[in-house]
């Protein structure tokens, strides 16, 4: 038997490897969802995995784009709501209408609770988002 140069070895080293791959695509195939069980088959399992792992970073970064804009959103819709409320009193004062303070802070009010959840739940959700267990 002579002796193979290296491009020969690895090109049978390539077929041999492609064969044995269709050989348990194909066994895998049979054997899994043959039985009414395709979500067993550990290739496709292994497949699913890799595609999540490849997703996962990209997921995080969008994760953390939001929350940011949300935040952002609160603090913009913070300053729409107080501006609206000074030119109400003012428009008001202006009228000489007497417009109960209790009722535009009791609307501030309930935005703030509703804003300060929100922004609990993100600093929550950051800290898994901006782990370096990518």
């Amino acid at each position: 038997m002579s002796a193979m140069d290296p491009q020969s070895q690895l090109e049978k080293a390539a077929t041999d490897l492609n064969y044995v791959l269709h050989f348990l695509r194909t066994e895998y195939a049979q054997k899994f969802e043959a039985s009414g069980e395709p979500n067993l088959n550990p290739m496709k399992l292994m497949q699913r995995l890799e595609r999540i792992q490849e997703d996962l970073p990209r997921l995080k970064e969008d994760c953390l784009t939001l929350c940011t804009e949300k935040r952002n959103l609160i603090e913009m819709s913070k300053k729409t709501l107080l501006d609206t409320r000074q030119r109400l009193l003012d428009m008001n004062k202006n009228l000489g209408l007497d417009m109960p303070d209790d009722h535009l802070d009791s609307i501030y009010q309930d935005f703030n609770e509703m804003a300060a959840v929100c922004n609990d739940q993100i600093s929550e959700m950051i800290p898994c988002f901006s782990s370096s267990n990518s």
